[in-house]
């Protein structure tokens, strides 16, 4: 079956999207625990966020959220403080989050690039010039192919 990419619209596939990251980073990789069976936070149910997902026989199998600067603020900023960054360049900025994809389709080539086109995509249809994201050092290489680039040395967070 083919691999299904769109940006989550009903409760039902943000629910999924929600299981999907508590089955990565909880089950899967073990990062850190998590009282609940979903992870969600106050951002996702913001307007200027976007969900998007990638889906085979109708099962959430991949999702990558961005989320534009309001009010409230970008995700990234509650784990590094990207301000001196945003102070040297102009325009408005997003910032991307949560990329989680279920282990049996991580070697899969085509989901990474396609959400994160989705999302540079969506970024930029909503005014953004850059992205901002806090990484998992192991991704850093594979999004520097992506023209992604550190601020900032690696460094890691507590729980």
């Amino acid at each position: 079956m083919p691999i299904i990419l769109k940006a989550a619209t009903t409760a039902k596939e943000k629910d999924e999207i929600y299981r999907l990251r508590y089955q990565v980073f909880v089950e899967e990789e073990k990062r850190f625990t998590h009282a609940s069976d979903r992870i969600f936070d106050i951002y996702d149910t913001l307007e200027e966020n976007v969900n998007f997902m990638a889906m085979e026989n109708g099962k959430v199998v991949g999702s990558l959220r961005v989320t534009i600067d309001n009010a409230i603020g970008l995700p990234a900023m509650e784990h590094y403080d990207f301000k001196p960054y945003i102070k040297k360049n102009t325009g408005k900025f997003a910032g991307i989050g949560w990329l989680c994809i279920s282990e049996q389709y991580r070697r899969h080539r085509g989901i990474l690039p396609a959400l994160f086109k989705m999302i540079v995509r969506e970024a930029r249809k909503r005014g953004a010039k850059h992205l901002v994201a806090p990484l998992h050092p192991p991704i850093l290489p594979l999004l520097e192919r992506f023209g992604a680039k550190p601020i900032d040395n690696v460094f890691l967070s507590g729980d």
